[in-house]
């Protein structure tokens, strides 16, 4: 095998020329870490309240901050504790007013009472609850979200053609019991309203 030859200097990258705005990064940036460098530390000498010497205010051309003077510190003794303020607010009563009387009315006998709702829920292939007992004027809401299609039909009412999505109500306005069921599902899904 032949003897490999190195030659005396490896070929070396010349170095990049360093731009203007890249100089003007990089001071900036020293001058960033300096300020902060002076507002995070300070010597470890608290007695010491001199300033540090400010840094020339250019440097090539270039403005940077000058360091800040650090603020001075004055020693607390640890045998005095710090004083401590407490402030009470006080505030006067607020004058009390006689109560106005209110007026009354009498109560309308001739008003029927407000219908009341009853809500119907369908879960799976069942109507949650089957039976209700209800007053005259009740309103009864179906409501169902499910896979397969469902409808509520019972003597005088219908909530339509069958939808996965439904939503029905009926007021029950005549005594009686109201058998109902799902027209799809007529032997698994039935119920019954009865109203007093």
């Amino acid at each position: 095998m032949g003897r490999m030859l190195l030659p005396d200097r490896l070929p070396v990258r010349p170095p990049r020329r360093r731009t203007k705005t890249r100089r003007a990064f990089i001071h900036a940036f020293a001058a960033a870490m300096a300020a902060l460098a002076a507002a995070c530390g300070g010597s470890s000498d608290e007695g010491n309240s001199n300033p540090p010497p400010a840094a020339s205010p250019t440097a090539r051309g270039v403005d940077i901050a000058t360091r800040p003077a650090a603020a001075a510190v004055t020693p607390v003794s640890p045998t005095v504790p710090a004083p401590t303020a407490t402030a009470t607010a006080t505030t006067p009563p607020a004058p009390t007013q006689p109560a106005q009387p209110t007026a009354t009315q009498p109560p309308a006998a001739t008003q029927p009472p407000a219908p009341t709702g009853r809500a119907v829920s369908v879960a799976g292939f069942t109507f949650t609850p089957r039976t209700l007992t209800v007053p005259v004027g009740t309103v009864v809401t179906w409501t169902w979200s499910t896979e397969e299609p469902h409808n509520v039909a019972g003597p005088g009412f219908n909530s339509g053609a069958p939808t996965r999505d439904g939503r029905f109500s009926f007021t029950f306005s005549s005594p009686g019991s109201y058998a109902f069921n799902c027209e799809v599902h007529p032997v698994d899904m039935t119920g019954t309203v009865t109203v007093q």
